[in-house]
């Protein structure tokens, strides 16, 4: 405390006329005083960096900081991309919590009669070729732990801390789950749906097929600001077209990056009007559902943006997740109490291709 603020405040406790007016004893000059109190506390505040930051200094009463801060009811949660893929597909049912792997079978018929026009003894025979695709199945688990001195915090705060780590551990459950079913993970055999196998357009054997914008069915460059509407339009069309001439699938979903489904939503179609190119397409094509998903970001080769368009269905594509996210019984661990959350998930398993396109931007 500095000199001149300490000689104020004693002579106040001590002295009941501590300023007395000049010529004139026995009477109190009380702004004199003031002001000497107010030289005294700024020379303090300067040389000793001024009050704790807890402090409040009122003019009538002293409080303390956290008594006058106001606590928002409402939890602000970092926000996080929305989890999408179990949208995207129909899930597969049926499938035991305990199964390792999945088993989908089916058969291909091949075959034609002849016409028969008289007596004859070399009928054809038709032909069926059994199909099947087996699918692995991993557990994905995770855990939430809770010690003896957090819980009596959390009650003291009147915080349900538990239940907000319990739900943590379904969060990021659902998030890997999501991840699977998008992309897969190659080291355990998983495939997503964006990851399938591929192949050239028109080409024989199984797998997506893969077009790349630029080649080569005369797509432009890239489906980005070197691309008129017009090219873009007439691009979309020879996808929609080689569903339709095959007569066996009909795309109702087309995913699209974000970058590709910003240019679609912001280049018009004619000059100095308001009608976008995803306007056009949705106007021409009412059957299909056009969505963003921002897991075809980087799902193409090279990282850059695919998009896929396909036949909703379980003839297509199915999501495995044999158990979902399931919390077990919490285990007394030393000091405290730990739950395990546990799932199951095989990816996708997809059993016609020919139902799904991707595009490479």
């Amino acid at each position: 405390m500095s000199v001149d603020l300490q000689r104020a405040l004693e002579s106040l406790a001590g002295n009941p006329n501590p300023m007395p007016v000049e010529d004139e004893p026995g009477r109190f000059d009380s702004k004199r005083w003031v002001r000497a109190v107010a030289e005294g506390c700024a020379r303090h505040f300067d040389q000793f960096g001024g009050l704790p930051k807890s402090t409040r200094m009122d003019t009538a009463t002293g409080m303390f900081e956290h008594q006058l801060r106001a606590v928002m009811a409402k939890d602000y949660d970092r926000p996080y991309p929305g989890l999408m893929a179990r949208s995207m597909m129909p899930a597969a049912t049926g499938i035991p919590a305990g199964a390792e792997t999945v088993l989908q079978k089916g058969f291909d018929i091949t075959g034609r009669p002849e016409l028969v026009v008289s007596d004859a003894r070399d009928i054809p025979r038709v032909s069926l070729y059994q199909m099947t695709q087996t699918t692995r199945i991993v557990g994905l688990a995770c855990k939430w732990g809770i010690n003896y001195d957090e819980m009596l915090a959390a009650a003291m705060a009147g915080v349900d801390l538990d239940g907000k780590g319990l739900q943590a551990a379904r969060t990021v459950q659902e998030r890997e789950i999501d991840l699977l079913l998008s992309t897969g993970d190659a080291q355990y055999g998983i495939t997503g749906f964006l990851n399938q196998a591929t192949k050239a357009p028109a080409a024989a054997g199984a797998g997506v097929e893969l077009y790349t914008t630029g080649a080569p069915v005369g797509f432009v460059a890239a489906w980005d600001a070197t691309a008129t509407a017009a090219q873009i339009l007439a691009d979309f069309a020879v996808l929609e077209a080689k569903f339709r001439s095959e007569n066996v699938h009909w795309p109702t979903d087309c995913l699209l990056g974000s970058g590709t489904y910003a240019r679609l939503n912001t280049l018009t179609v004619v000059a100095g009007t308001t009608d976008t190119v995803l306007d056009v397409l949705r106007q021409r094509y009412p059957g299909i559902n056009f969505r963003q998903w921002w897991r075809c970001d980087a799902a193409g080769v090279g990282a850059v943006e695919r998009a896929v368009l396909y036949e909703r269905g379980d003839m297509t594509a199915e999501s495995i997740v044999s158990l979902e996210p399931t919390m077990l019984a919490p285990v007394w661990d030393g000091f405290g109490w730990e739950t395990v959350c546990y799932a199951r998930c095989g990816g996708i398993q997809a059993a016609d291709t020919t139902g799904i396109v991707y595009i490479d931007m």
